[in-house]
């Protein structure tokens, strides 16, 4: 446990140590956690997440989301700002008005009738649709 000499912002101790604490993102249902390095306040018990380390668990998130195939439109925009992605960037990416974007996006990634009555339809609704939550969870260390 590394002491580190900063004020902390809420009580004003200098008693400020590095730890690992557990974090939660929920993003369309699905929650993800992950150990994040921090410092603590000895005195109030303030926690200040490492704000690199928080954007690396963003992206193994996002990462995590656009793998299992989710598409809604909570889950485009995070993977969206995960990636530091501007919302007309990503229109201008798919030929669009920014405006309707989101929702765009989202109606570009559902099935349409043809695919969904295709033979194969099964194959596809099982590689594209949402894994179960438990299997979404990161590994970490408590």
């Amino acid at each position: 446990m590394k002491s580190v000499n900063r004020k902390c912002s809420r009580c004003g101790n200098r008693g400020l140590h590095a730890k690992k604490r557990p974090t939660i993102r929920t993003v369309a249902g699905h929650s993800f956690k992950a150990s994040v390095p921090a410092l603590v306040c000895d005195s109030c018990g303030a926690v200040y997440f490492n704000g690199p380390a928080l954007g690396d668990f963003d992206l193994a998130v996002a990462n995590r989301l656009a793998r299992a195939g989710v598409s809604d439109g909570e889950a485009i925009k995070f993977m969206r700002k995960a990636v530091g992605l501007p919302a007309v960037t990503l229109a201008d990416l798919l030929e669009r008005s920014g405006s309707r974007c989101p929702r765009m996006v989202s109606q570009l990634l559902q099935p349409t009738r043809a695919t969904r009555d295709s033979p194969d339809s099964d194959a596809r609704t099982a590689s594209s649709g949402r894994a179960p939550a438990a299997s979404m969870w990161l590994p970490h260390k408590l």
